[in-house]
């Protein structure tokens, strides 16, 4: 049974979504990192992350990988009996369309590979679309599994330390606390290539036993304009997680929610992820361009890398990079635009503990930015002190760029990780 990674949630609906569906609910959006359960036979039960599987040896994230899939396997293996014996889920047995696997440059890759070959056949141009057509599954490779099952329960991994904050070095993600311990919620079960809904879900968690899973905030809406309103209106998008184990108010707000029909022309996802203010990762700007280098954008980004691959400077910075130019349609970044994305990126990953300072002044950044937000003052000495580091850096490179425009884009670095 081949992998196949979580695909990322849109932050706009397609018109089929907009035309064809309805009965829209919202479920919290929990903040941690991708992972996955699959099983085709179920015995073998086989974890993954966003990117690529897991050894039952060895960590994720500092999580125990063999441990971590001990407390949740019974739990895989009873929904696969349950599909593969229950009537009911017949239909979502016959085959649907074959996934992209979840890279974060998929749908580009996908689309470039469109246009260079346009007489690739049907069947195969099917893997790039939302939704299954009948020629999907009429293929010669679905009919060839037409008696087989794969089952994939998608989730996020949570948790792992923050409610004693003595602990909050071991949390998955230290934005949001939740628990001690680390968790699996599920927020979508696969059939197949074919999607359960959230009630669908909800159901079948409750009777295995899943502990975690997505659960509708509110009665389902006509449209998905109606669900955003309830949400701001009720005030909604800024209350408490329900996960978390805290009893403060220390940082347990949602991150945000997932929005998705119940009512849909098809079997696929249909999902629209709608983000709280703190996690929204483009700043709007008075009379500016709005400002896609923020650190809610590079704490996405983090999230999709284990910890050996978060100290891979250059590819952290590419993919932020990338998620930038595909978030804003951009083809591609000016010369200062990189340098200074690259600087915020450098800041952030050196706050974080992945990257360690190289001189001195990176050293005292740093230490300011974990002390907390420096004062107008220590922001402007950051940027005497940038002046001043680039001015050395000219006159070790003869071929550094003179360009008046570029000491406007560094500070530009430095507020982007400040978070302004």
């Amino acid at each position: 049974m081949e992998f196949v990674g979580m695909k990322s949630i849109k932050k706009n609906p397609s018109i089929d979504m907009d035309d064809k569906c309805t009965d829209w609910v919202a479920t919290e959006k929990v903040h941690g990192s991708s992972y996955q359960f699959y099983t085709s036979d179920g015995n073998t039960v086989i974890a993954g992350s966003r990117r690529y599987p897991l050894e039952d040896k060895g960590s994720f994230l500092k999580c125990n990988t063999a441990e971590f899939k001990e407390r949740y396997v019974e739990c895989v293996k009873k929904v696969f009996q349950i599909i593969s014996s229950d009537e009911r889920w017949e239909e979502y047995k016959e085959w649907g369309k074959k996934e992209d696997n979840d890279d974060d440059d998929a749908e580009e890759n996908v689309e470039e590979e469109a246009a260079g070959d346009e007489e690739r056949d049907d069947e195969e141009n099917s893997e790039t679309v939302d939704n299954p057509t009948k020629s999907d599954c009429e293929s010669s490779e679905l009919k060839n599994k037409s008696n087989d099952i794969e089952l994939r329960i998608y989730g996020e991994l949570y948790g792992g330390g923050g409610v004693e904050l003595e602990f909050m070095y071991a949390a998955i993600q230290k934005e949001i606390i939740y628990s001690d311990e680390y968790r699996f919620y599920v927020f979508g079960i696969n059939v197949n290539r074919n999607w359960l809904s959230v009630v669908q879900l909800g159901d079948l968690c409750r009777e295995v036993g899943f502990p975690y899973f997505a659960v509708p905030v509110t009665e389902p809406k006509a449209t998905l304009e109606e669900l955003k309103d309830w949400l701001k209106d009720t005030g909604f998008m800024n209350s408490r997680s329900s996960l978390t184990e805290r009893t403060d108010d220390y940082k347990t707000n949602i991150e945000g929610v997932v929005m998705t029909p119940l009512t849909r022309p098809d079997f696929g996802l249909h999902a629209v992820k709608y983000l709280s203010t703190a996690f929204v990762d483009v700043k709007q700007r008075k009379d500016k361009a709005p400002n896609y280098c923020t650190k809610a954008r590079y704490n996405s980004v983090l999230s999709k890398l284990d910890i050996p691959e978060r100290q891979q400077t250059d590819m952290v910075i590419e993919m932020f990079i990338a998620d930038i130019l595909k978030e804003s349609g951009a083809k591609e970044s000016s010369n200062n635009e990189t340098k200074s994305w690259t600087k915020s990126v450098r800041m952030w990953l050196m706050q974080d503990g992945y990257l360690e300072p190289t001189n001195k002044f990176e050293v005292a950044m740093v230490e300011k930015v974990r002390q907390g937000k420096p004062s107008r003052k220590d922001r402007e000495l950051a940027n005497l002190k940038m002046r001043e580091s680039k001015a050395q850096e000219k006159e070790v490179d003869v071929e550094e760029d003179d360009d008046d425009e570029d000491d406007d884009a560094l500070m530009d670095g430095v507020m982007g990780l400040f978070g302004d």
